[in-house]
């Protein structure tokens, strides 16, 4: 009969390998979840849902996503396997005349990592120079006041103090953001003051799984309208 000390390798062999297996059952039925959460999203929004390889399509079909194709695509075709099951799903469709999308995203820093939930509106047409908006905050505010920072002003009492706007171009910035986009802008960053606004996209990231149909809707129709406005 063995003693306990000859048992005990064993033991701790079991307690591993019992740990590994269901630490995957719990991964895999954790992503049979998001699935099922993404699905009735992209229903209740009359989007469709991609996986995989068409996940990974979707998401270069898009301005900052044709600057990565070239590359994928000269991959071995193991590497881009790989990076296709590594592409997750994606929700996407068509909102106010706009194409808009929202994904899950797995965030790593240092040992620990963190999924994101990426709601994103795009321009009918990229504006043709670089474009940032922000919510003005009370430290930009401050810098503004201690170092001297810089934005552009528009001379819009409702929109300047709330509103960061960073531009390449004030021109055509200023020609850009009409009435209507500032009045688009100005609402979006008022219910999502962490949103933002590009030449390329309106955007908006939380940080957990967000996929109720009745939290994204409006976060949708909110950068769907900017998106609209600003690249008509």
């Amino acid at each position: 009969m063995q003693d306990a000390s000859s048992l005990m390798p064993i033991a701790i062999a079991a307690l591993v390998l019992g740990t590994i297996i269901a630490s995957f059952i719990l991964s895999a039925r954790s992503g049979r979840k998001k699935v099922d959460k993404a699905r009735t999203l992209a229903e209740a929004l009359g989007f469709h849902l991609a996986q995989g390889r068409d996940a990974s399509e979707a998401a270069l079909d898009t301005p900052e996503g044709e600057r990565l194709r070239a590359g994928l695509e000269r991959l071995p075709p193991f590497v881009r396997s790989l990076l296709d099951k590594a592409a997750g799903m994606r929700v996407q469709g068509e909102l106010s005349g706009v194409r808009a999308a929202v994904w899950l995203e797995t965030r790593s820093s240092g040992k620990s990592s963190s999924t994101w939930t990426v709601a994103r509106a795009y321009l009918p047409a990229p504006l043709p120079f670089a474009l940032r908006l922000t919510r003005e905050g009370a430290m930009t505010r401050l810098g503004k006041t201690l170092f001297g920072l810089q934005d552009l002003e528009l001379g819009d009492p409702d929109f300047d103090p709330k509103v960061r706007v960073k531009t390449a171009d004030p021109a055509q910035a200023r020609l850009a953001l009409d009435a209507d986009a500032r009045r688009a802008a100005l609402a979006l960053f008022e219910a999502y003051p962490a949103a933002i606004v590009t030449s390329e996209y309106a955007s908006r990231e939380l940080q957990g799984v967000h996929l109720d149909p009745e939290r994204v809707r409006p976060v949708l129709e909110a950068l769907a309208k900017v998106a609209a406005t600003l690249g008509r």
